[in-house]
């Protein structure tokens, strides 16, 4: 950010914690908010998307343990004076 001309830059950690009720739910949470995962959707079609759906939906319930409680997020961002 220095070499962009920003002064007084700090890095501040963040962490979101979101609730998850059950696989499902924190798949669909996923998917909603990730761009990367909405391009993917979009880009696949309607049938190609439910197919590999399924197929996620099956390898998280069977790779996750139970999800109890919140999951938690961490991002790094960066903030200075232009």
């Amino acid at each position: 950010m220095i070499d962009a001309g920003f002064r007084n830059v700090e890095i501040r950690s963040v962490t979101k914690a979101f609730p998850v009720g059950s696989t499902t739910e924190f798949r669909e949470s996923m998917v909603k908010g990730s761009a990367p995962i909405q391009m993917m959707k979009k880009g696949l079609g309607e049938e190609l998307w439910r197919e590999k759906e399924k197929l996620a939906l099956a390898w998280l319930k069977e790779t996750l343990p139970t999800l109890k409680g919140p999951l938690t997020s961490d991002a790094w961002l960066g903030v200075g004076v232009k």
